[in-house]
């Protein structure tokens, strides 16, 4: 399968085959991370869904700060290769298998949108829609606003207090700057105008609908993707009529909800699957 620095993935587990008939597991877990999220960090969320899921194979996409300002057409062209893999997997084939999304942070939930108009643009003449296959998405740590403020923080967040961390902060703020100028211009997109509403799309991808089970996982106190603006997108998706369910923490920190209680958040994580699965009218196997 096609690997990247952005896209990779991950087998399943020794001695565990993939089994699109087995709906009470997903067969495949997508993963979309934060910016520029390290190997160590993501290692915690791959392994414990290798135990939660032994026969799933994951797909992590990273994300960068081109997948904030970069626009759609050109992030879209940047995820070919995980559409590959996809394909491989059969998640584009008449019979796709269960499929799970698990985006962090305004990075990740950009990523989703980017993987859907690139499975579109790629492959949707010759994807029946189906009604059969259980899908869910889990959303940590965002959206929220997607301003200037976010990219800053995005980008600065994994650098220690210092003069690199500082250097990093004036970049972004040239590139948020330079966005604005050229989206006034008609010449770029701000993520807040494409990313935020995109991803409400009740048939984002082609197995969707307005029953798959949405999970909005955020914290009071989260500093980077503030709370009032993951309020606003989870009331906008109730108010679209989206199966939306909320884990809403106490002073964790932006995507250390896992962390912060891991029994509670997994917990919500296996819950939004299972609805997928009554949603879709499956029999546990």
């Amino acid at each position: 399968m096609s690997s990247t620095p952005l896209v990779f993935s991950i087998p399943p587990k020794a001695g565990n085959t993939s089994d699109a008939r087995n709906t009470s597991h997903p067969q495949v877990i997508v993963l979309l991370p934060w910016l520029d999220a390290k190997a160590s960090h993501l290692k915690y969320y791959t392994s414990k869904y290798a135990s939660l899921y032994p026969s799933a194979t994951q797909i992590v996409i990273q994300s960068d700060y081109k997948a904030l300002i970069g626009g759609t057409a050109f992030n879209a062209e940047r995820l070919a290769p995980a559409v590959e893999i996809l394909t491989q997997l059969g998640v584009l084939s008449a019979a796709p298998p269960p499929i799970l999304f698990h985006a962090m942070s305004g990075g990740g939930v950009a990523q989703v949108l980017h993987l859907a108009i690139a499975i579109r643009r790629q492959h949707l003449p010759n994807v029946p829609p189906s009604h059969k296959v259980p899908v869910a998405f889990v959303f940590d740590s965002g959206p929220s606003t997607y301003y200037g403020s976010d990219l800053r923080n995005a980008m600065t967040m994994t650098y220690p207090p210092g003069v690199q961390k500082a250097a990093v902060f004036m970049t972004a703020q040239l590139l948020w700057t330079d966005l604005c100028a050229r989206a006034a211009l008609g010449l770029a997109e701000l993520p807040q105008d494409v990313v935020l509403p995109g991803v409400l799309n009740p048939t984002l991808f082609p197995w969707t609908e307005r029953a798959t089970p949405r999970l909005y996982v955020f914290s009071d106190t989260d500093a980077m993707s503030l709370v009032p603006g993951v309020r606003a997108h989870v009331q906008e998706a109730r108010e679209r009529g989206l199966n939306v369910s909320v884990e809403e923490f106490k002073g964790s920190r932006h995507v250390g909800h896992a962390f912060a209680d891991p029994k509670r958040y997994w917990g919500a994580v296996q819950r939004v699957w299972d609805e997928a699965v009554i949603v879709k009218g499956q029999s546990k196997l």
